[in-house]
């Protein structure tokens, strides 16, 4: 493919005559410069340095300045360039032919920007390593374990190890959602991004010296900087195995900050990626894009054992010498400016791709990105302090302005008093001149002055006087602090500011974008479409959108929950999807997207929607609602969401075990959120989540409930209206208040917070009525007594020692010091709406339907992790333990009803810890699998002899491990239904 061009041009420059068209010049320019970036691609250096010497001299024959003397006899120029592209198109030929590198070097030292005697000793030794790249001289080798190692190199900088356990996870998973987005949209962008960041992790392995993440990595970046260079994407079946190497490359990067060895599917994964290697190496470019996907659609898989025996590339040319610095293979003149190839440095090898990289990313939006702000480690436990104490300290602020309230609230009593006593001390003074006119003195001094002529004064005047006198210094003084308390509520107003702005800075330092947990529910989305044999594609709308990472940690689990569901029981096959005229692969669109204090999550899918019929029969069927109670289409929907509901009749990896969307609801309603539901038939469901972004914060209206101020959320609250509004009646289905507008089912606050309400004197008296949307148009009137203000409080959750209470997810402290409910209104009027329909029975129907309880024994942090992470995402209620002792100390508190153990532990091993088990009456029936990679029959006797159910090797796979679970649990199932 690479030689077609120069055959063209080859002829074209033989038959050309003394005079070289312009058209040909910038012909050969352009096909040579194409020729130069194929080159580069495919590693070929010194062929490259070729062709760009070549249009140097064209570039230079272009010139009438420097090549007028020359194109008056320019037949020796077009013969060179003629002979140097036949040479050149013989050469790539068969490069491991010398006889055709020595020609080719002849003829470039003879043009007229040609070599000297340093650059073509260079050039030849580069065309002799490119020679040894030939597909003929390739190998393979397998992958070996110690290439996947993840042990780091002995005295490593702690600093920089800490840096590795800090960006290791993050780059990760950057790494792994630019390939799913390149799979999914066939950017070209994020698959220039995915290949930087697989740089970036391999010199960070680099560093530490984990060759395993080294060499991942490093074969990894290549086959992404080929299909980069070459602007093509890779075919359907590099993309999935590209997916699974991004997947096994969290997984080991989590290993390596957890101490853990590589995880087991990591030798296969770089045997698949050296797979890839080799093909794009020998076969080129197409055979690992979409063109090889067509060309081999009849063929064997790349991985397939009988033809392909796997192994890594190895050439002379990693080995071989080469000087310290070079110049340019071909020269220019000193009239021409540009050098035809800069001069690399062979000390750091990978100087030149780094280059071509950074000059690739020299793009303005590169540029903006590039220009990051440097940034800090903080541990999160700090961080967590730094929340707690700014939300304290909002807190006292809030109590400070109550007390400065107060104190001003008495320094206009102080000043009303004061003016009373003026008042009394004037009525006073009035009374006394009075009785002096009307008394006068019988004093003997005074009998030559008439009372008119003169005043008299005694006692009781100067005491009125040092009281005025005393009251005046009591108005200064008052004044002056009056003065002071102004000046101290204008410095509190400019402290609430500040604070104000440094909790939004610390509230800001928690927050992190959706786009951190995609990849890992892209990741759940492939494992349940593998799971169910269903094709699906997840888009995710508003990943840029900020959420406090508390919240956002919560909601994961949900959100697993709702993506599984929607693949399972949401999506039709392939085939009735065919069958029913929709696109083979179904759609599950995750959207985000803030509104007001609100954050709003919707999950939609395109399958077939609730069938409320069935829906409605399966609950009459379980007794979880009175067969007597009429439902509308939504609260029939919302059955989906009582404790143990399923509409599959056998249980499978992801449902028929009746737990599921219940845990969904109470998960989210935790969170202070709510949950909605609308579903069409044949069009598919969405279900909507609403909460708060912050964890911290909370808009609340303080109102009274009996005796006691509670705070209501705002979530869900439309409308504050007053009783006289409208009117209240009482009707078949209770108490309703009437408006112009609308007619409302109407509630008192006392119902819902378990005290004695007054309907009478509510409604008789004048008070506010909330209208509270319960979502899908669903509004209710609450009755409250009085509103006293609308704030913004901290909220804190109500701990591990306090039961779940619907609808009341936590508390807030009141400026007073008080400790006050929060109430979600719409969360609440449900839980109390449901309780009146739900049967008494429920309680038993929960206790039938709970989730068997799985035990995970390893002293692997890595593979404790990795099982429990699997087994809670379908479902499970999962425990660990970290030997066989600690297994038994907490199997007699609370017994599993099967046990994942592995075989060798300290303390207490597998083996030991199943004939314990099988001593024991009450747990001796205790399905117990072994996961080891002991794989002996030695060890397999001694297993099954001491009573292990099922004995399964490394490495295991998802499916093969979740049927034996389902095989094992199948029992169990049975006897708690006949239990019951």
């Amino acid at each position: 493919m690479l030689t077609e061009s120069l055959t063209a041009l080859q002829d074209q420059w033989q038959t050309a005559d003394n005079t070289v068209s312009p058209a040909l010049l910038d012909d050969t320019g352009t096909q040579l410069a194409a020729l130069a970036r194929a080159l580069d691609t495919v590693g070929l250096l010194g062929a490259r340095f070729v062709a760009e010497g070549l249009i140097t001299n064209i570039n230079w024959l272009t010139d009438p300045r420097q090549s007028a003397e020359i194109l008056e006899d320019n037949r020796p120029v077009t013969a060179n360039i003629g002979s140097s592209l036949t040479a050149l198109r013989l050469y790539l030929s068969e490069m491991t032919d010398k006889t055709h590198r020595d020609a080719l070097i002849d003829y470039c030292t003879e043009l007229p920007c040609g070599l000297n005697v340093e650059q073509a000793a260079f050039l030849s030794g580069l065309l002799a390593l490119a020679s040894i790249q030939d597909s003929s001289a390739v190998e393979r080798r397998t992958a070996t374990e110690d290439e996947v190692s993840l042990t780091s190199e002995k005295d490593i900088d702690p600093e920089l190890m800490s840096m590795l356990y800090t960006e290791l996870p993050e780059l990760s998973e950057e790494f792994a959602l630019l390939l799913q987005t390149v799979s999914d949209s066939g950017d070209t962008d994020s698959l220039r991004d995915a290949q930087r960041a697989a740089h970036t992790i391999k010199g960070l392995a680099n560093m530490a010296g984990i060759r395993g993440l080294a060499n991942l990595t490093h074969y990894l970046e290549d086959i992404l900087e080929l299909l980069t260079e070459a602007q093509t994407l890779p075919g359907e079946r590099l993309s999935s195995d590209l997916l699974d190497a991004g997947d096994c490359l969290s997984a080991m990067c989590d290993s390596v900050t957890d101490n853990e060895p590589a995880p087991e599917s990591a030798l296969s994964c770089l045997q698949s990626i050296l797979d890839w290697h080799y093909l794009a190496k020998t076969e080129g470019i197409d055979a690992i894009t979409h063109k090889g996907d067509e060309s081999n659609d009849s063929d064997e898989s790349i991985k397939s054992d009988d033809d392909v025996q796997p192994s890594a590339l190895v050439t002379a040319q990693e080995n071989a010498e080469v000087p310290e610095t070079i110049t340019a293979p071909i020269s220019t003149t000193a009239e021409i400016n540009k050098p035809a190839v800069e001069s690399i440095d062979s000390s750091k090898p990978e100087q030149q791709d780094t280059q071509a990289r950074q000059k690739a990313a020299e793009t303005p939006e590169k540029a903006a990105e590039s220009q990051q702000q440097p940034t800090l480690s903080v541990p999160l436990n700090l961080l967590d302090n730094l929340f707690r104490i700014a939300g304290e300290s909002t807190t006292l602020s809030t109590q400070l302005d109550e007390e400065l309230t107060q104190l001003r609230r008495l320094t206009r009593t102080s000043r009303d008093r004061y003016r009373a006593m003026e008042r009394v001390m004037t009525d006073l003074e009035q009374r006394l001149q009075e009785y002096s006119h009307l008394n006068p003195s019988t004093d003997i001094d005074d009998k030559d002055f008439d009372p008119l002529e003169m005043d008299r004064f005694n006692e009781l005047h100067s005491g009125i006087s040092r009281l005025h006198e005393a009251a005046a210094d009591v108005s200064e003084v008052s004044s002056g602090m009056n003065d002071h308390i102004h000046q101290l509520i204008e410095l509190h107003s400019a402290q609430s500011g500040l604070q104000k702005e440094a909790l939004d800075n610390i509230v800001r330092t928690r927050m992190v974008s959706v786009s951190t947990i995609s990849a890992r529910v892209h990741r759940i989305l492939r494992q349940a479409c593998r799971a169910t044999g269903k094709n699906a594609k997840l888009v995710i709308e508003g990943e840029g959108v900020m959420i406090d990472s508390q919240v956002l940690g919560e909601l994961t689990a949900p959100l697993m929950h709702i993506i599984r569901n929607a693949v399972d029981h949401g999506l039709e096959t392939p085939h009735t999807r065919f069958e029913l005229d929709k696109p083979k692969v179904g759609t599950i669109k995750l959207s985000f997207q803030r509104d007001s204090d609100q954050l709003l999550i919707s999950c939609q899918d395109d399958g077939a929607g609730i069938d409320t019929l069935r829906v409605r029969q399966e609950a009459d069927r379980k007794g979880l609602v009175d067969p007597d109670v009429q439902l509308s289409e939504q609260e029939t929907q919302r059955l989906i969401l009582l404790p143990g509901f399923s509409t599959r009749d056998e249980t499978s990896h992801l449902s028929g075990r009746g737990i599921g969307m219940d845990v969904v609801n109470r998960q989210v309603t935790q969170l202070h959120g709510s949950l909605q539901l609308q579903s069409e038939p044949g069009k598919g469901t969405r279900i909507e989540l609403s909460l708060p972004p912050s964890s911290l914060m909370i808009r609340v209206l303080l109102v009274r409930a009996g005796r006691q101020i509670v705070a209501l959320s705002t979530r869900g609250v439309e409308q504050s209206l007053l009783s006289i509004d409208g009117t209240f009646s009482e009707t078949e289905d209770g108490l309703v208040f009437k408006t112009d507008e609308q007619n409302y089912p109407a509630i008192t606050l006392e119902s819902l917070t378990g005290k004695a309400p007054q309907p009478a004197q509510q409604k008789d008296r004048i008070h506010p009525v909330l209208i509270v949307n319960l979502g899908q148009n669903q509004l209710v009137a609450v009755m409250v007594r009085e509103i006293l203000a609308h704030r913004e409080l901290i909220f804190k959750d109500m701990g591990e020692l306090i039961p779940t209470l619907p609808g009341i997810p936590g508390l807030t402290i009141l400026a007073n010091g008080e400790v006050a409910p929060v109430i979600d209104l719409p969360a609440r009027v449900q839980y109390e709406s449901s309780n009146k329909k739900l049967n008494t029975e429920l309680v038993a129907v929960e206790e039938e339907h709970r989730l068997a309880k799985v035990m995970v024994v390893d002293d692997s942090i890595s593979a404790r992790k990795s099982l429990i992470t699997l087994f809670r995402d379908i479902g499970y209620e999962v425990h660990s333990a970290i030997d066989g002792l600690d297994a038994m100390n907490k199997i007699r508190r609370d017994p599993p009803d099967l046990i994942l153990t592995d075989y060798e532990m300290p303390r207490m091993n597998g083996v030991e810890l199943t004939t314990s088990l099988r001593g024991l009456e009450e747990t001796r029936n205790i399905p117990i699998i072994m996961i080891t990679s002991r794989s002996t029959s030695k060890h397999r006797l001694e297993a099954d002899n001491a009573g292990v159910n099922c004995y399964i090797t490394k490495p295991w796979t998802e499916t093969q491990l979740l049927s034996s679970v389902e095989d094992l649990l199948e029992p169990t199932s049975v006897e708690l239904a006949e239990q019951h």
